[in-house]
C-alpha cells in the first residue's frame, strides 16, 4: 500500500516482512492506530499498538514504533482504517 495521506487516530493494518516483524506482529498484534502522521521524522508514521502489549517493569503499556513510507525494511501496510471515515 502506497498511500501516504495518514492522519492521527487512523488505524493501520501491518504485514511483517522480515523475522523482526514476525516477532512484533506475533507480540503485539497487526493492528496499530497511527499517533504521529506528521512529525519529527519525515517519510515515517509513529504508531501505537492498539492494547497494552509491552512489559516494563510489573504493568503493561502500549508499544510504540516508526514505520516508514512508503517502504518499510520490516512491515508493509496492508490497510488503512481511516477515522471518522
Amino acid at each position: 500500500m502506497t498511500k501516504n495521506n495518514f492522519c492521527t487516530g487512523d488505524i493501520v493494518v501491518l504485514h511483517p516482512k522480515t523475522k523482526h516483524g514476525k516477532d512484533r506482529i506475533a507480540q503485539h498484534g497487526s493492528r496499530w492506530k497511527v499517533v504521529t502522521a506528521v512529525g519529527s521524522r519525515p517519510n515515517s508514521i509513529r504508531l501505537e499498538s492498539l492494547e497494552n502489549t509491552f512489559k516494563l517493569g510489573d504493568t503493561k503499556t502500549k508499544d510504540s514504533r516508526w514505520v516508514d513510507l512508503p517502504v518499510d525494511k520490516d512491515f508493509e501496510i496492508i490497510k488503512q482504517e481511516v477515522k471518522n471515515a
